[in-house]
């Protein structure tokens, strides 16, 4: 593949591991990739007009590491930052090699370090939910309603990912179903939350794979560019079988997140031991581990105190 655009949008991702006790007769014991990994979101020019989808940085030790300690420093800032291209950079079906020992950057318009003012966002945010089918049919076995119900408390369940995220904040921030394009139909039923069918099987499909199609398959069916009206879009996989040991994973500073299995709709695990939000609310600079990348503003918080 030869690009068309002159760079691509450096995107830090982080997984949240499954603990060992969920990983026993899986065949590992630990998350089978490094805690953050980095990726690039190509131009929509070179993607057929699809926004979103990215390539994994195929990084050996002393990038990797480079790279670690410019985020941790403020150098780049995820999904803000940009590769250039030059002639290091190959490009192939598993992702981007670079030959050269140093990386190219353009390091962005802000530091992380000054504590970039979307940190503290409150407010109104829509957020989709996205259902995936593979193509042999393998999906979560809730109905959109009850994922609707277990993400946003839409009909009886009172304790769910909009209602603590809401007494968390002191009512600074709310969850709102994200709606539809006229185009794309009603979601009365299940407000918030659409399926899709990806042309590709999750048994046999590396986790970049999967996440551009399911990007894919989501722009196509609601007629616009991700992430559109929305500041987040959780996409719930039925379970993980290529490069697995994790609950979730998302961008950091970035709009999507992938879960999989039950982990959508736990409140332990997307609430675990401290209120970020709560945090922001107070300014308390605090210790923490993330338990589930979801939200823009977690994974902003999360960049700031642990890269500080």
């Amino acid at each position: 593949m030869n690009p068309t655009s002159s760079q691509c949008v450096i995107q830090a991702i982080a997984f949240t591991p499954l603990p060992r006790m969920d990983l026993e007769g899986n065949g590992s014991n630990e998350l089978e990739e490094d805690a953050v990994t980095f990726v690039c979101e190509l131009d929509p020019i070179d993607t057929h007009g699809y926004s979103g989808l990215s390539f994994p940085l195929r990084l050996d030790g002393k990038q990797k590491e480079a790279m670690m300690n410019k985020l941790k420093e403020g150098e780049i800032i995820s999904n803000e930052s940009t590769l250039l291209f030059t002639n290091g950079i190959q490009l192939s079906d598993d992702g981007m090699y670079v030959s050269s020992p140093d990386l190219d950057l353009y390091p962005g318009s802000k530091n992380v370090k000054q504590k970039d003012s979307r940190l503290f966002v409150t407010g109104d945010k829509n957020l989709l939910v996205v259902k995936v089918i593979d193509v042999n049919g393998l999906a979560v076995a809730e109905s959109l309603a009850q994922i609707s119900d277990d993400v946003f408390g839409s009909f009886s369940n009172p304790v769910n990912l909009k209602s603590q995220m809401s007494a968390c904040s002191f009512g600074k921030v709310n969850f709102i179903p994200g709606a539809f394009p006229e185009s794309a139909g009603d979601n009365a039923d299940s407000p918030g939350v659409i399926e899709v069918n990806i042309p590709i099987s999750l048994t046999a499909s590396n986790r970049y794979d999967v996440a551009n199609a399911v990007t894919t398959a989501v722009q196509e069916k609601l007629g616009t560019s991700l992430p559109g009206p929305y500041q987040h879009v959780m996409c719930v996989l039925e379970s993980c079988y290529v490069g697995c040991g994790w609950k979730a994973y998302a961008q950091v500073n970035g709009w999507q997140s992938i879960s999989h299995d039950e982990f959508y709709k736990h409140v332990r695990t997307q609430m675990h031991g401290k209120c970020l939000l709560c945090m922001l609310v107070l300014s308390v600079a605090i210790e923490f581990h993330i338990l589930i990348h979801i939200l823009h503003l977690i994974y902003s918080t999360w960049a700031q105190f642990q890269f500080s």
